[in-house]
């Protein structure tokens, strides 16, 4: 069965690897401030208040015009500073053939609160061990616009959480619940402590990397950038390996909740965005950590969930815990075909970090723009890069 699907992929990957074009490549520079004028500096004596980066980390279409949002992830200094979370948004023009498009424009921010009106920070140390629900510690690494364009869904790398907050406010409205099986028993601001303490829940600044929405609005899918610590077979190092993700998919109108197997190609790679085409249908962008000529894996694929084996009864997928329980039947993982290789399409100085994607608008009836943008993490000479391919309607099917 394994060996019956690599013609099928390796023949998507070529036909559609012809059909996807990079159209254009536009930049925000690192150095941007908000209103233009630096702030105070952070804790990290380099970094500005309102230095706009790590904005690249999750983008999505607000469905009009050239309009994004855009959510800085938990700042500079790897969780060291108390910067505030926030979101953009963000003008992004379509290249034309022969008239090149505006530069980007961040014209709009608000900072992320919770339900009493205190701001949210990238903090490592703002995480309230005697009441984890008041915590105001926030690493967004995704966000999705609500059906009704009034609320944003965004993923948080620290819990994992996924939170609801007001467009109009920026305040939280709710938290979604997630299995205990991708939560840590004892968080702590270091990650390698949280590494000799637990051997459950997510890795340290692994959670859920992405999320989306469904076009029906009925699911919302969420996706951890690496396996859950239970699930990994090995470790290098201290640190835990292995390629088995977890998909969850919670049903927003009944609160049930599934879960899914995804198999990384290596596990050097993570996945850092997923788009649902519909409710079983999906994009994955999956990437390892180099940049430029060391960069190897940065693909987007298309899976499905159709034919895979709920997993939300499986505490560990780990095989350890297989030989421990030897079971008869083996868990089916998510359908998995390459779309395009991001290496192939002629891009120079490769980024590390791509890390946001979203479908913009239609570039014409048979073609849509789809948006990847990058993180920066707050490096002023660093800019967020921002890439827009055309992508035939028929290779994604929606």
């Amino acid at each position: 069965m394994i060996l019956s699907s690599i013609a099928p992929n390796a023949a998507l990957s070529a036909s559609a690897q012809k059909e996807i074009n990079l159209i254009g490549i536009e930049e925000i520079p690192g150095d941007t401030y908000e209103d233009g004028v630096p702030g105070r500096l952070l804790e990290d004596n380099l970094t500005r208040d309102n230095q706009i980066g790590g904005l690249g980390g999750a983008i999505d279409y607000l469905g009009k015009g050239n309009s994004y949002v855009m959510t800085p992830d938990r700042g500079p200094g790897a969780g060291q500073t108390t910067y505030k979370e926030r979101f953009y948004y963000v003008e992004i023009p379509i290249p034309r053939k022969n008239n090149p498009a505006p530069k980007p424009r961040v014209f709009f921010q608000r900072i992320l609160k919770n339900e009493k009106g205190n701001a949210f920070t990238g903090s490592s140390r703002a995480y309230d061990i005697k009441n984890p629900p008041d915590s105001l510690r926030l690493d967004a690494e995704g966000v999705r616009v609500s059906r009704s364009g009034k609320q944003l869904y965004i993923s948080d790398e620290y819990g994992p959480y996924i939170d609801v907050f007001s467009i109009k406010t920026g305040r939280r409205i709710k938290s979604i619940d997630v299995p205990n099986k991708f939560n840590i028993n004892a968080p702590s601001e270091k990650g390698e402590e949280e590494l000799l303490i637990n051997n459950h829940g997510r890795q340290p600044n692994r959670g859920f990397e992405g999320i989306s929405i469904t076009p029906s609005g009925r699911y919302i899918f969420a996706i951890t950038q690496d396996p859950l610590l239970q699930d990994c077979d090995s470790k290098d190092n201290g640190k835990p390996k292995g390629i088995k993700n977890r998909i969850l998919r919670i049903d927003l109108r009944h609160g049930s909740q599934d879960e899914y197997e995804y198999l990384l190609d290596s596990e050097e790679n993570g996945v850092s965005e997923i788009i649902a085409l519909n409710d079983h249908r999906l994009m994955t962008l999956e990437r390892d950590s180099k940049s430029g000529a060391e960069a190897r894996v940065k693909k987007i694929y298309l899976i499905d969930t159709k034919r895979a084996t709920n997993i939300k009864h499986e505490e560990s997928l780990s095989k350890e815990h297989k030989r421990k329980e030897d079971r008869a039947n083996r868990i089916i993982p998510v359908d998995k075909k390459p779309l395009v290789d991001l290496l192939r399409l002629g891009i120079n100085d490769v980024p590390e970090k791509f890390e946001g994607m979203t479908f913009g608008p239609d570039i014409d009836h048979k073609t849509k723009l789809l948006v990847i943008s990058t993180d920066n993490d707050f490096k002023s000479t660093e800019p967020t890069k921002i890439f827009l391919l055309s992508v035939p309607k028929p290779l994604i099917k929606m």
